[in-house]
């Protein structure tokens, strides 16, 4: 009985780490899409309001955020533009 206890016990522990890394890995993806829609926005509206000193992130900004947060993601426009 105790024998498998403890193996309930190791098998809950590891459902919960594995939750938790989706969790983090959830979060990480939903940084990302804010950051990237903050700044689809601001392109969108930057031909309208030109040299008004707004903040861009250039292709290779985006690319290290992901990068740095180990997200995975897929892009469909060319970020080398």
């Amino acid at each position: 009985m105790s024998n498998q206890l403890d193996t309930q016990r190791k098998e809950l522990e590891a459902s919960r780490a594995a939750q938790q890394d989706e969790k983090d890995r959830l979060e990480n993806a939903t940084q990302a899409l804010e950051a990237l829609t903050r700044s689809r926005r601001s392109c969108s509206t930057r031909s309208a309001r030109s040299g008004d000193g707004d903040a861009e992130l250039t292709a290779e900004e985006v690319t290290a955020w992901f990068d740095a947060r180990n997200v995975k993601y897929r892009c469909r426009v060319d970020l080398d533009r």
